[in-house]
């Protein structure tokens, strides 16, 4: 583990703000994504904003009925291969009282305003188009935070290099694993029949 430098500290503090904006930006989402589906049960036409659907359960290869079957197909269409294993984990932020608010003010009061917004009872089409159009800022203040911390995290793990973590700010301890994959791929080319037999 190396120490961490200005930079590090500095990359920390953007990632973990941008944490803080995406939260509360996906609960204002979330929220006014209930608010939808909940005039949708109630029989308004939402189709412009939102699109349901009803699913039929997955249908998918069983790779463990196949392996019982056809136990030397499988023994065959197994490779095994060398992979670095390992997780980039951020040490816990030590800032408990971080906020949206000191963070960005403006943003935190528009995120409120909307919040109040989604509690009015009941919403004619001024105010619907209203909404839409907050969730299409929140929606851009939302990736403006990715990309942020993207970009931040990108250059964290950079300056970690081949080490195993940096102190304080995070961990990422790495190892060489075996590991074997089933080539369901080229089963389902070479041997139809038998992968067919085994999509449940």
């Amino acid at each position: 583990v190396i120490p961490a430098t200005k930079d590090s500290r500095e990359l920390y503090e953007i990632t973990r703000n941008a944490k803080v904006i995406i939260d509360a930006c996906d609960e204002v989402t979330l929220k006014y994504q209930g608010l939808l589906v909940e005039a949708a049960k109630s029989g308004k036409d939402v189709s412009d904003r939102v699109k349901i659907q009803t699913r039929k359960g997955s249908v998918k290869f069983n790779e463990k009925l196949f392996a019982e079957k056809y136990p030397d197909l499988y023994k065959e269409l197994t490779i095994t291969t060398k992979k670095i294993s390992g997780s980039f984990r951020y040490a816990p932020d030590k800032s408990s009282n971080r906020n949206i608010i000191d963070i960005d003010p403006e943003l935190a009061e528009f995120l409120a305003e909307f919040e109040d917004l989604l509690t009015i009872d009941v919403i004619d089409e001024e105010l619907e188009f209203d909404l839409h159009d907050r969730l299409l800022k929140v929606m851009s203040a939302r990736k403006y935070a990715e990309l942020d911390f993207d970009i931040a995290d990108a250059k964290l793990r950079s300056l970690t290099g081949l080490n195993d973590g940096i102190e304080g700010i995070c961990t990422w301890k790495r190892e060489i694993k075996m590991t074997s994959k089933f080539d369901s791929e080229t089963l389902s080319i070479d041997y139809p029949e038998e992968y067919d037999s085994c999509v449940v």
